[in-house]
């Protein structure tokens, strides 16, 4: 009969962390949805002053017209293209905010007697770091102005020289406003992901050991057992269980708890060389994950574990404790679907080997 499992029976959604990760794929869809209502609005709109030009309800000229359509076609297409995923959101912004530029180039030079057509460059600007942050707002604005120069200089009835300072000026400081908001946000973000990383840190450790808790550790062995099916690859796991914990705590203290603790995995995990992961499962109870170890090779570690941990003896000020441990192992069988079934046979080996006196290390298949 097992003495535990510490591999409970839970949904997987509820053992899900938020990550870091996480918190940058939700960022990434923001965004991507943020990008998909713009392209909508924007052709929308295009498309309507357009059909305005058609039925003589607004005045845009042929040349503007034609590229309204364009426009509102080509943001169409590429919303659809985004939507389907068949373009990333880095691509379709890439794309977006160039075709953006060039209708606000078009608006000034094809509709010179439209007072408010420079708008659509501080449109065009507020999208940019929205949507790609500092650097893309800060390209685009230099870009605007450098554009509207040349238009100034070289294209007949632009703006007057007062309203063409004016604009430049008014571009300048909407652009370094929009930096400073940008750069707040992205100074939030930071530390969102740090504070995501700390409690992600904290959610998958045990506060004394510092190795995987439990449920972490479920997860992680789920998808070892899977990958090593798929790929037809060995798996074994160790239930290791430090011998009379209680009695060394009647007798020195309960303060010595952690460093012991910490002494004993830290001697584990010198024997693993980063090729299994260890969990805590109880106050003197271990599981170790040994993706690519058969039967052999994990006897093998184990009798290694032992060994140190009754090689190195845990100090505590001027008195030296031996430990000894009881180690159960079991490895992944052919009928085994579940991480639990070799988890069933690993505690019973630890049973067999506590049973035996302790300070074994008892093999179950």
């Amino acid at each position: 009969m097992t003495n535990k499992m510490f591999f409970p029976k839970t949904d997987d959604a509820a053992l899900e962390l938020a990550t870091p990760e996480m918190l940058d794929n939700n960022d990434s869809i923001f965004k991507r949805s943020l990008l998909l209502r713009i392209m909508a609005i924007a052709g929308s709109l295009t498309a309507v002053f357009a059909l305005l030009n058609v039925f003589g309800l607004h005045d845009m000229g042929t040349a503007q017209r034609d590229f309204n359509f364009f426009f509102s076609v080509s943001n169409f297409i590429l919303f659809i293209i985004l939507q389907k995923r068949v373009v990333s959101f880095v691509t379709a912004c890439s794309l977006f905010l160039p075709l953006c530029y060039v209708g606000c180039i078009a608006a000034i030079i094809n509709v010179p007697e439209d007072a408010f057509r420079a708008i659509w460059f501080f449109l065009t600007i507020f999208y940019a770091y929205m949507l790609s942050g500092v650097l893309a707002g800060y390209t685009l604005t230099i870009s605007a102005i450098i554009g509207l120069g040349m238009i100034q200089a070289f294209v007949e009835e632009t703006y007057s020289e007062l309203s063409f300072v004016s604009v430049v000026i008014a571009l300048i400081f909407f652009s370094l406003s929009l930096s400073a908001f940008a750069k707040q946000m992205e100074k939030h973000r930071k530390q969102l992901r740090k504070q995501s990383r700390e409690l992600h840190y904290l959610a998958n450790k045990d506060p004394l050991t510092d190795v995987l808790n439990s449920k972490n550790h479920y997860i992680l062995g789920k998808a070892l057992l899977e990958e090593a099916k798929n790929n037809q690859q060995e798996l074994s796991m160790l239930c290791v269980y430090i011998d009379n914990l209680s009695s060394i705590y009647q007798k020195h203290g309960s303060l010595i708890e952690e460093p012991l603790l910490l002494h004993v995995e830290k001697l584990m995990n010198a024997q693993l060389y980063n090729k299994g992961d260890i969990a805590k499962v109880s106050q003197q109870e271990f599981c170790i994950l040994l993706p690519e170890y058969d039967m052999l090779s994990a006897k093998s570690l184990a009798q290694n574990i032992s060994d140190s941990v009754q090689q190195h003896l845990f100090s505590t000020g001027k008195t030296k404790i031996p430990l000894t441990l009881s180690i159960g192992i079991s490895t992944l069988l052919e009928n085994d679907n579940e991480i639990r079934s070799i988890q069933v046979r690993a505690d019973r080996a630890l049973n067999k080997a506590k049973a035996l006196g302790g300070n074994k290390v008892f093999c179950l298949t």
